[in-house]
């Protein structure tokens, strides 16, 4: 309000447990903030919730968003929200157990090919020692899907990823500890094999990693963890990702535009948060969601000499799917409640052949949401009636 004499900021706080809730609440009455941190974009696009704002990025000389982020985050060229805050996951090395094993580490810049190379080559099974911890799974390197931010593409990377991580489990390179098993080794049924010192990779969220920053889980297990990029199996580093929205009711939608600048995703703004983490010896857990070059140097600058290497060598972030994606509610229900998730882990299904046929299952429903949507009326106002009752058969 000092930089920007003719806005007046009032701010609205929500519980977390409601906010979602509060929010449709708002929405139905007309009454959502000028600003606000969107917890489902699609449904917000959808409503007409939310302002379209290609003409606010077009002709803000600022707005050099990760492009990466850009590609996942549109609807077919319109956009509806703003990245915030980026939250990067980070791959973990256990240095002791390649201490002990006489193996070289990676290099920062390592990518799939490597990580694949250096997981098998650390496993030692006869050891009880996984080369690849908890998390299960090729989200952890492509995104979910193969979403390219227009379809699901189940594409050659989404089969190797899921192939690559599935050989892991069955085989014991990664950990696949359960029952007696588990408890057996690491004396509790709810124990984490990396966490206990028994892996010697994994990549979780880095929102989960402050203590392998501070050095606490360093003192824990008795060794040194190292901070790693993601080495994506397209050359991207996934993220937790906030954005906001812009009400399509607010009145002065410029000025909300330079209020959200100031919020999260402008120059100043990250900078200010930068400093603000320093100087209270608090983690920061968010990274730029622009390619600004002076605030990645200030981040650096600023934050634990533990994450130097990871901010250098981090790759183009590519967020979570879910805010984004047409259908992506129905197909995480598909994928993960009814079998298919287990299944690809298990061997059972083979990544291969089932891509096609997901690809046919899911893509032809973000066609039916687009074509629901009264924004792209136009575009599909040719479609006839018999190809819409065909489409509807076929599914």
């Amino acid at each position: 309000m000092n930089q920007y004499p003719n806005i007046t900021v009032n701010v609205l706080e929500v519980d977390n447990a409601t906010y979602g809730d509060t929010l449709g609440n708002w929405a139905a009455t007309q009454a959502l903030p000028d600003v606000y941190w969107s917890t489902l974009v699609t449904d917000h696009a959808y409503n007409g919730w939310a302002l379209r704002l290609d003409e606010y990025y077009a002709k803000d000389e600022d707005a050099t968003f990760t492009q990466s982020l850009l590609d996942h985050m549109d609807f077919r060229g319109r956009y509806y929200s703003i990245p915030m805050l980026a939250q990067p996951f980070m791959a973990l090395l256990n240095k002791g157990l390649f201490e002990r094993y006489n193996m070289e580490l990676p290099p920062y810049d390592w990518d799939f090919d490597t990580f694949v190379q250096t997981v098998e080559a650390i496993a030692h099974p006869e050891d009880n020692i996984f080369g690849y911890g908890h998390n299960v799974g090729a989200d952890v390197v492509y995104p979910r899907y193969g979403w390219d931010g227009d379809s699901y593409t189940f594409d050659d990377n989404w089969v190797r990823g899921t192939e690559v991580f599935s050989d892991w489990y069955v085989r014991g390179i990664a950990d696949n500890l359960q029952g007696e098993e588990k408890i057996a080794l690491l004396g509790d049924p709810g124990a984490i094999a990396f966490d206990d010192g028994y892996a010697a990779i994994n990549i979780q969220a880095i929102y989960w990693g402050e203590h392998f920053v501070d050095g606490s889980a360093d003192q824990a297990i008795g060794t040194e963890f190292l901070i790693y990029p993601v080495p994506g199996l397209a050359g991207t580093n996934p993220a937790t990702m906030t954005y906001a929205c812009i009400s399509a009711a607010c009145e002065h939608p410029e000025e909300a535009w330079e209020l959200a600048k100031w919020m999260g995703w402008g120059k100043e703004a990250m900078i200010l948060r930068n400093t603000w983490y320093q100087e209270n010896e608090v983690m920061n857990m968010y990274v730029p969601v622009t390619d600004d070059q002076e605030v990645w140097d200030d981040l650096i600058a600023k934050s634990s000499p533990k994450l130097t290497e990871f901010y250098r060598n981090l790759k183009p972030l590519y967020p979570e799917v879910e805010q984004h994606t047409p259908y992506c509610i129905m197909a995480n229900l598909e994928y993960f409640l009814f079998g298919i998730n287990e299944n690809l882990k298990n061997g059972t299904f083979v990544a291969a052949d089932k891509a096609a046929e997901l690809r046919n299952k899911y893509n032809p429903q973000v066609e039916k949401w687009y074509a629901s949507w009264s924004e792209f009326a136009d575009e599909y106002a040719t479609a006839t009636d018999l190809d819409v009752a065909s489409d509807t058969d076929a599914n």
